[in-house]
């Protein structure tokens, strides 16, 4: 039996993830000076509108809102477009997208907030990957495409839903709610969902359920 003498591409080299190779390197600035680290073509495939770089960040955010998730809020590139990469199939994002003009932060707002509160996903299943599959020790990312089975024409049904008693201490929330046009399909489906399963009342004396009731004109 002959033997296979060809190395997978986590046998070389170092498995433990360096700075230079972190996607926090990638994603947070735009700028040429990422061609001498990561190299020249790496600043378009993993630039903070690239879906790695937006999918990395959603989800290293929606678990903990540091300091790197409120400097990739205010860093805004100059010459890449603003887009949204992850939740770009709803036609009410797409339609906020275009009339506040979002900025990249917003886009990371959102999309922290749609993976810190899903609680279910209808019609599509999880895949995963690595961001950089050249880096040995690259972390994965995880996103939702549409299962083989779907009723819904290829869209994902998300669910989403918040713990009442912790959501007034919770970074991202907060920062919404200061801005709720940025995610306000979101807005609606936690409303949405907490009226169908008869736990709306829990969020009252919460900044969420206070903002629910003084805009009965969207949340009725």
């Amino acid at each position: 039996m002959r033997r296979n003498f060809y190395r997978s591409i986590n046998q070389f080299g170092s498995n433990e993830l360096s700075q230079v190779n972190d996607p926090l390197t990638y994603c947070i600035f735009d700028d040429p000076n990422k061609n001498f680290e990561h190299g020249g073509s790496n600043i378009y495939k993993y630039s903070s509108i690239s879906r790695p770089c937006q999918e990395y960040m959603a989800e290293y955010c929606s678990k903990k809102w540091d300091g790197f998730c409120d400097l990739a809020t205010t860093v805004e590139s100059g010459y890449l477009p603003k887009v949204n990469t992850i939740n770009n199939t709803s036609p009410m994002g797409n339609l906020l997208q275009q009339k506040y003009d979002l900025k990249n932060g917003d886009v990371l707002l959102r999309n922290a907030a749609s993976k810190k509160y899903l609680t279910e996903m209808r019609d599509c299943v999880m895949k995963s990957e690595p961001f950089d599959p050249l880096v040995a020790a690259s972390p994965n990312i995880h996103y939702w495409v549409p299962a083989e089975n779907s009723v819904s024409g290829g869209i994902c049904i998300p669910t989403y839903e918040v713990d009442p008693k912790v959501i007034d201490r919770d970074p991202i929330m907060n920062k919404i709610l200061g801005k709720p046009y940025i995610a306000l399909g979101l807005l609606t489906n936690i409303y949405n969902t907490a009226k169908r399963k008869g736990t709306l009342e829990q969020l009252q004396g919460t900044k969420l359920g206070k903002f629910f009731s003084e805009n009965p004109e969207q949340f009725n």
